[in-house]
């Protein structure tokens, strides 16, 4: 019954790898597929003990997992290091299930690889952009903070001592509840927030990101407070020179800087 349950496997995965061993964990089957991924012929790896698939690491750690009495009934879904016949290791999805004789007693195991070397690599490359990422926001002298679902997901040390507040307050906070903003799309914006002292204006620009792995908004919080205090100050002193002009009635010549 096992020979037939393995043919039946083997011919309704042609392209999944599968590996079954014996009671002892010798390699019994091994498809087509497997030759192309690890390498071996069935004759050449046939009747080797499983254990030359993995690195020796991997393999200690996936053989007490398989003693286990709920992989025996339910199987195991895991990942691991595996080992191609030239010695090059490859990250896989496995599964793994025991196969049982008519009688109940052990049959071995049946184990279906995936390789997933591409996905890890793309992974961990994207982790280390990721950070590689948050390290310039968080040394960015600019305030930056990372918005998912209308929550603040990460804020810079710029934009906690701009909100001034710790960063536990912050982060996990509504962003309407930090910076007053209109319903609807994040837009390019002026507006006023709490701060130091009183009211300080600012002005936001947001864009859409991917923030660990999910879509997100990225607002850099500008300080226009000092813009705004000279703008006032410019109008008040031109409003005070336009009051001059109009109350004087002694005749004034303005010149400029005189050509060539």
């Amino acid at each position: 019954r096992v020979s037939t349950q393995l043919d039946a496997l083997l011919a309704a995965a042609p392209d999944t790898a599968v590996v079954s061993t014996d009671d002892e964990g010798a390699v019994r089957t091994f498809n087509v597929a497997a030759e192309e991924l690890f390498g071996w012929s069935t004759g050449d790896v046939q009747g080797q003990p499983a254990s030359v698939l993995f690195p020796e690491d991997a393999w200690k750690d996936l053989l007490p997992k398989l003693l286990r009495r709920d992989v025996r009934s339910r199987g195991l879904r895991t990942s691991a290091s595996l080992r191609r016949k030239d010695g090059t290791l490859f990250e896989a999805e496995l599964f793994v299930r025991n196969l049982r004789h008519d009688g109940g007693d052990g049959g071995g195991f049946l184990v279906a690889v995936r390789d997933i070397d591409e996905r890890v690599r793309l992974e961990r490359r994207l982790a280390r952009t990721e950070l590689r990422h948050r390290e310039f926001l968080e040394r960015l002298g600019e305030a930056v903070v990372v918005l998912q679902d209308g929550d603040v997901a990460f804020a810079n040390p710029t934009a906690v001592d701009l909100l001034d507040r710790d960063r536990d307050e912050v982060v996990g906070t509504p962003f309407h509840d930090l910076v007053p903003t209109p319903d609807g799309d994040l837009p390019v914006l002026r507006t006023s927030i709490a701060g130091r002292g009183g009211p300080i204006d600012v002005r936001l620009r947001a864009a859409w990101i991917d923030h660990d792995g999910r879509p997100a908004v990225l607002a850099v919080i500008a300080d226009e407070s000092v813009t705004t205090r000279l703008e006032a100050e410019v109008r008040r002193n031109e409003a005070r020179l336009d009051a001059v002009l109009e109350a004087t009635t002694d005749g004034i010549l303005v010149f400029g800087p005189a050509d060539g």
